[in-house]
């Protein structure tokens, strides 16, 4: 902080001290030192606006990370009260579901009985229930919320999403964190697949194991083309290529962790592990997420 004060100090003094003198010097004498004396004036304000602003760049720094932290816990609400509202519809429509299976089953038998196409009845039956979209993946209401969101994108763009979640609904870690790691993989992964024509598939393995969170996303990409790592882009944008997975590296650095991406022919893999005892040894062992 001493540097700031400095800095302001200098130009509070040019300010204050040379600013009149500059303007009598130029526009009220005659003698030839004036112009001179109004440009070491110049290079002094100069100056000092320099080292001001050389002063406030760690400032600037923290207001752009304070700014990136909001926009993530604006996400993180946004996709829990999206996640909330998919709960209830999903409850809604298991409540309904249960309702008729007394029916169901009652037209079963009557159609076995007069000789009717019972299986294909219970076809259409099973294939309406497979209908409705887990919206419980582990238990977990961050998790829950990030890979919900992400399964509808994946579906949307035609893409093959397959989970294998073994995780508590308590994790030891910051809900904001959680949902920066999953989020970026899943986008990350989502976005190389919209490059291929078809063929496109994403897997997602998490489980508490060897003492810590591991995560492996796979994903299919074109082969010899930028598939969404680090240095790589897939998007118009080249400020946010390879930003995702900077983000996580970031992230699991925090509880020292690790993050190791590699692609061989046609896929592209990104395995993140994060220590269970780094998180409860900092203090971010307890979960708040609702």
């Amino acid at each position: 902080m001493s540097s700031y004060f400095a800095a302001a100090f200098c130009l509070q003094c040019v300010l204050s001290a040379g600013w009149p003198g500059c303007l009598r010097a130029v526009w009220g004498t005659r003698f030839p030192g004036a112009l001179i004396f109004a440009a070491r004036y110049l290079a002094c304000l100069l100056g000092a606006l320099g080292v001001c602003l050389l002063a406030m760049a760690p400032v600037f720094q923290m207001l752009r990370e304070l700014k990136a932290q909001n926009e993530r816990l604006q996400e993180l609400q946004r996709l829990q009260e999206e996640h909330g509202r998919a709960m209830g519809e999903h409850q809604e429509a298991v409540r309904r579901m249960h309702h008729e299976i007394a029916n169901h089953i009652e037209t079963i038998q009557a159609l076995i009985e007069l000789g009717g196409n019972a299986e294909g009845y219970a076809d259409r039956v099973l294939e309406e229930y497979r209908a409705f979209r887990a919206v419980e993946y582990c238990g977990h209401p961050v998790v829950d919320a990030v890979l919900y969101n992400r399964a509808l994108r994946a579906q949307q763009q035609d893409t093959e999403l397959e989970l294998a979640l073994e995780l508590s609904a308590e994790l030891p870690f910051e809900p904001v964190h959680l949902m920066s790691i999953f989020s970026n993989l899943l986008d990350n992964a989502l976005e190389a697949c919209s490059a291929l024509p078809r063929g496109r598939w994403v897997r997602l393995r998490a489980a508490l194991e060897k003492g810590g969170l591991s995560l492996i996303v796979e994903n299919s990409c074109p082969e010899g083309a930028p598939c969404g790592g680090e240095g790589e882009t897939t998007k118009a944008d080249p400020f946010s290529h390879g930003m995702g997975l900077r983000i996580v590296r970031e992230t699991v650095a925090e509880y020292g962790g690790s993050l190791l991406c590699r692609r061989e022919g046609g896929v592209f893999r990104a395995v993140a592990f994060l220590p269970l005892a780094t998180a409860a040894g900092d203090g971010k062992g307890t979960d708040t997420a609702t």
